[in-house]
C-alpha cells in the first residue's frame, strides 16, 4: 500500500476524474483533458483508459468494481471493433492505443479477466516474425512490417507493466525483453522518448543479464533526465486502416513526461542505485504538487491536464512504497549531491563517515540499527569517492 501523502494524492486526483467523467455510449470516461469546461463532452479509449489507470492506483490495487463505468465504455468500444464500426476500426488497429487500453483493463482487476485476455491475444496475434511489434495493424496480410522501438515498448508495458502487490508477467513480454540490448541516450524528442520507454519495458520484464541496462540506471544522465524538471517528448507516427474495401491513412501522436517515465523506470527496477534516491525525490515532488494543486499534475504555468499525464504521475507516485515523511534526510543528501563545490560534503563528510561508521562497526556488532547505519554510511561514501575518482578521469 501506498503512504499517507502518495494516497491523498492519488485519491485527490481520482476525485478529479470522477467530477470531470462524461456519458458514453455505455459507460463513462474522459477526453484528452480533464480539466476543460463541464460542457465539452469529448471522449476517448485514451483519456478513458488513464481514468481507470488513476481509479485503479487510488483503489490500493484492490479490483474494481463489475459494474465500472469506463470499463463498460471500453469493451462496449472493444465490441464495436470486433464488428466492424469504422471508428473503432482506425482507433484499435493502432498498437500503442490499443496497448494502453489492455494496460487499464489488467489494472482494474479480475473482474474484467476476460475482456483483458481478448485484447492480449490480439496484440500477441500482432506481433511480428522478429518478436516486435509495428505501429498499426489491419490483418495479417496487411500491416506495419517495420519493427518500431515505441509500439514494441508499449505494447510490452500493456502486457507486462504491473501496479504494486501484482503479479507475474507475460511470457511474451519477457522473451522480446530477454532479446533487447540498450539504445543510446543522448537524442532528443523522438529519440529519447523511444529510448526511455524502451528502458521502461525492459527493467520491467528482465532479471538476468541486466548489466548493460543497470549502467544506464547508474549514469548521472539518467539521474538528471529525472531533475532538469518536466519535459514532455512527443512521437508522430503513421497508421492505416480499412473501412469496408477503402484502405485509409492516419497520423497520430504520443505526447509523454520523460522525467515520469525515467523515475517510472527507476523504482520499478529490482536492483537499487543512487538513481532510486532521486526516482524516490521526483515521486515525493510530484505527490506534493498533486497536493497542492487539488490532485492534478500539471506540467508547465498554464498548460492543460492531460490524461495521459495524469495516468503516469499516479503510476509513478504508486510505485513508491517508502513513506515520504520521513525523506527529510534523503532530500538533505540528494541536494549536497547537487552541490558542485561543498566544502563539508567534500572534505568533513567523508571523514565523520568513516570514523562514525568504524565506530559503529566497532563498538555495538550486534545491534542491527547500528550496523544498518554504517552500512549506509559506507555506502555513501564510497559513492562520493566513486564520483570523484569519475569526475577526475573526466577532466584528464
Amino acid at each position: 500500500m501506498v503512504d499517507n501523502i502518495a494516497g491523498h494524492a492519488l485519491d485527490l486526483l481520482s476525485n478529479r476524474f470522477s467530477e470531470s467523467s462524461v456519458e458514453g455510449k455505455a459507460g463513462r470516461g474522459w477526453g484528452q483533458f480533464i480539466d476543460g469546461d463541464r460542457g465539452h463532452t469529448q471522449i476517448g479509449p485514451y483519456g478513458t483508459s488513464a481514468g481507470l489507470i488513476v481509479s485503479a492506483l487510488a483503489n490500493g490495487q484492490v479490483d474494481l468494481p463489475a459494474n465500472n463505468e469506463a470499463v463498460k465504455e471500453l469493451e462496449n468500444e472493444w465490441n464495436l471493433y470486433r464488428k466492424g464500426g469504422s471508428e473503432q476500426l482506425k482507433l484499435f488497429s493502432q498498437n500503442v492505443r490499443l496497448a494502453l487500453v489492455l494496460l487499464a483493463v489488467r489494472m482494474a482487476g479480475a473482474h474484467f479477466s476476460k475482456f483483458a485476455d481478448d485484447i492480449r491475444s490480439e496484440l500477441i496475434a500482432r506481433q511480428l516474425s522478429n518478436g516486435s511489434w509495428g505501429e498499426w495493424w489491419v490483418s495479417n496480410s496487411e500491416h506495419d512490417e517495420r519493427s518500431r522501438t515505441l509500439a514494441s515498448s508499449m505494447v510490452v508495458l500493456g502486457l507486462s507493466l504491473m501496479a504494486p502487490g501484482k503479479m507475474g508477467v507475460c511470457d511474451v513480454s519477457v522473451k522480446w525483453a530477454r532479446n533487447q540490448s540498450p539504445l543510446p541516450m543522448s537524442g532528443a524528442g523522438k529519440s529519447k522518448l523511444d529510448s526511455v520507454m524502451h528502458t521502461l519495458a525492459v527493467v520491467v520484464n528482465r532479471q538476468e543479464n541486466m548489466s548493460e541496462f543497470y549502467r544506464i540506471l547508474r549514469s548521472s544522465a539518467w539521474r538528471d533526465l529525472m531533475q532538469e524538471g518536466d519535459y514532455l517528448a512527443v512521437h508522430f507516427y503513421d497508421y492505416k486502416w480499412r473501412v469496408k474495401k477503402r484502405l485509409l491513412h492516419g497520423r497520430e501522436y504520443v505526447i509523454a513526461p520523460v522525467n515520469l517515465l525515467v523515475g517510472i523506470a527507476t523504482l520499478q527496477c529490482k536492483q537499487k542505485t543512487m538513481a532510486s534516491l532521486v526516482g524516490l525525490d521526483l515521486a515525493s515532488s510530484v505527490a506534493l504538487s498533486m497536493m497542492s494543486k487539488n490532485g492534478l499534475y500539471i506540467v508547465g504555468e498554464g498548460a492543460r491536464a492531460s490524461s495521459l499525464n495524469q495516468a503516469w504521475a499516479s503510476i509513478l507516485v504508486a510505485s513508491s512504497a517508502v513513506d515520504f515523511g520521513s525523506q527529510n534526510f534523503l532530500r538533505m543528501v540528494l541536494f549536497l549531491f547537487k552541490k558542485r563545490k561543498n566544502k563539508f560534503f567534500d572534505k568533513w563528510f567523508p571523514a565523520i563517515s568513516v570514523c562514525l561508521g568504524t565506530f559503529l562497526s566497532a563498538c555495538a556488532p550486534d545491534v542491527p540499527a547500528a550496523k544498518g547505519s554504517a552500512a549506509v554510511l559506507l555506502v555513501i561514501l564510497g559513492w562520493i569517492t566513486a564520483s570523484s575518482i569519475s569526475s577526475v578521469l573526466r577532466r584528464s
